[in-house]
């Protein structure tokens, strides 16, 4: 396809419309890199057509990649599972819809689909047990209402200010609790604050975090929870947050970890089901940041205060890593 990238600078759009519209060109030029049967088709991939162009390029993977086909079947079952339980349709699907679950790493989710009797439940209770072992902490035995990812970052952020103090910061997804906490203080941290995201309006920064714009050696400290799970070139995100992060600096970061995978489960497209992730990352996603140069810590100090105390600030436990570029 033909990448015409500069046309975006002419089309009358906000700028995080045209962000969008590249992130879509780009996921484009990888799904014809990854699978050159797709080349065929001949489209001709413009701004005015990208978002179109990778519907139908998605559509085609789940024919020619039977991980990706999976979700026609999934988003078929979840359809029946809503059926009642006298419609002759619904018990076969769903058991076949929890056995999904628990190969690709939502077992957390099969509770809602089987009776406590079925092996399938107590496959997902044995693989949650897993889960929550190597995770460091049991998360399901709480009432999470109320309480906000932005309000746990920030909960972090301000016990951990080194991360901030002096120091050019990068936030990519920001949280708006931690966007209006660090900003009240850009003058006491002493720092500088950039605020990056693919889609949302009023960042300073665009970017498609597979390939991004910004210069080598760019930031002390980025900021980055539950954004990679959307990002469908992930491979190549890894590689450009370390590039953008100086020497010496330090990627905050976290995903949805599943820790009954040993190696992380890519979905390729996204799931409408679960928030459009293309993936549930494994215990292997420490070892995916080594990969492209980061010496990584476990960060895992929300894990250890007591849940009354993050409740009082709406917060939840919540594994992160420190990511440092040497």
């Amino acid at each position: 396809s033909m990448l015409n990238i500069g046309e975006i600078g002419t089309m009358a759009l906000e700028p995080h419309q045209a962000s969008a519209l590249r992130i879509a060109m780009n996921n484009c030029a990888y799904f014809e890199k990854r699978y050159p049967v797709l080349r065929e088709l001949e489209l001709d991939v413009r701004p005015e057509t990208a978002n179109m162009a990778l519907k139908l390029y998605i559509e085609h993977i789940k024919l020619i990649d039977q991980t990706a086909g999976v979700l026609t079947l999934m988003e078929m079952y979840r359809e029946l599972a809503k059926l009642p339980q006298a419609s002759g349709l619904r018990n076969g699907p769903v058991r076949a819809l929890a056995r999904l679950y628990n190969e690709r790493g939502l077992a957390h989710h099969v509770a809602k689909l089987v009776d406590s009797t079925d092996p399938l439940y107590a496959e997902a209770e044995n693989l949650i047990r897993q889960h929550d072992d190597a995770y460091g902490v049991k998360l399901n035995i709480h009432n999470y209402a109320g309480l906000t990812r932005g309000n746990t970052v920030l909960y972090y952020l301000a016990a951990h200010p080194k991360l901030l103090k002096g120091r050019h910061v990068a936030h990519v997804g920001p949280e708006r609790e931690c966007r209006a906490w660090i900003t009240d203080r850009i003058e006491s941290l002493e720092c500088t604050y950039t605020t990056i995201d693919g889609f949302q309006p009023g960042m300073d920064r665009y970017e498609d975090l597979s390939e991004m714009m910004a210069e080598n050696d760019s930031f002390d400290t980025i900021i980055c929870h539950r954004v990679l799970e959307h990002v469908i070139n992930g491979a190549a995100a890894h590689k450009e947050l370390y590039r953008v992060l100086k020497p010496g600096g330090v990627l905050n970061i976290s995903v949805p970890e599943v820790l009954y995978l040993e190696e992380t489960s890519e979905w390729v497209i996204p799931d409408p089901g679960f928030h459009d992730h293309v993936r549930a990352y494994g215990r292997d996603f420490s070892s995916q940041l080594e990969a492209v140069g980061f010496r990584v810590d476990r960060a895992d100090w929300l894990l250890h205060r007591p849940f009354e105390e993050l409740r009082a600030v709406k917060a939840y436990p919540m594994l992160m890593y420190n990511a440092y570029k040497d």
